[in-house]
């Protein structure tokens, strides 16, 4: 997280940020049954989104965005493909579960 907090703050960031998370995919899953909307289609608008409001983020906390830029972006996309690792792991063990 932030290198000025304690681990209980962390924790508690870490904690809220999935609450957050879990609200935009019952939002999505919503979107899903009760609207009949393909998933791929709202797979790609929450990336959209998050793509969308990870720029607004990033020149709004950045003190000289245009230099930033290129190191943002690939903190932004290292922290995509960590999280998309991880949630990837999830749904095989859930899959093998099943099995």
């Amino acid at each position: 997280m932030d290198s000025d907090t304690t681990p209980e703050e962390d924790k508690k960031a870490q904690l809220e940020m999935v609450e957050l998370a879990n609200k935009f995919i019952a939002m999505a899953n919503q979107m899903g049954q009760k609207e009949k909307r393909a998933s791929w289609i709202i797979g790609s608008a929450l990336r959209y989104a998050a793509a969308r409001y990870s720029a607004y983020e990033s020149s709004m906390g950045s003190e000289d965005f245009l230099k930033d830029r290129d190191q943002l972006e690939n903190w932004f996309g290292s922290q995509f493909k960590t999280m998309l690792i991880a949630n990837m792991q999830q749904e095989v063990e859930a899959l093998k579960s099943k099995q």
